[in-house]
């Protein structure tokens, strides 16, 4: 995880707003905070150079959420970056008997206009990256991560 979050925590930029509309819950026993949370949870930065950086826990266990990421604006390339980082049971961890079982996917995606929609896995961490589309890319971007 640390390999795919570099850049998101290293980048020189800054934190930009982003929300989760019609976000997903999970249901859980009963405890003092409730019996349910929110499965999305994200954060988003822009880097030195203009990157737009969206990083989304999928804090269900079992479920997949597919999800439609949309930009405020239009100022990023069509290509999108992505990396996921996930085992195949929310309890896998690396250890010297199972080196792999979590393990850090990477692939590309495409944003139609400026929308995207991608399937967080179940139990994951997904690293959007919307690298600038040209020179002069602002930092309003605002991402919104709403369930399809």
């Amino acid at each position: 995880m640390r390999e795919q979050l570099s850049d998101f925590f290293h980048g020189g930029g800054h934190v930009v707003a982003s929300e989760v509309k019609g976000n997903t819950e999970v249901s859980t026993r009963e405890t003092p905070l409730g019996s349910s949370y929110e499965a999305l949870v994200t954060n988003a930065t822009v880097d030195k150079d203009g990157t737009l950086n969206l990083l989304v826990v999928n804090r269900s266990p079992e479920d997949d959420i597919k999800s439609r990421v949309e930009l405020e604006s239009s100022q990023h390339a069509t290509t999108v970056d992505v990396s996921v980082v996930a085992g195949r049971s929310y309890h896998d961890f690396n250890d010297a008997e199972h080196p792999d079982a979590v393990t850090i996917e990477k692939s590309r995606a495409t944003a139609h206009g400026t929308s995207l929609t991608w399937s967080f896995p179940a139990h994951s961490v997904t690293l959007l990256q919307f690298s600038p589309e040209k020179a002069g890319a602002t930092s309003s971007d605002k991402k919104r991560t709403s369930h399809a």
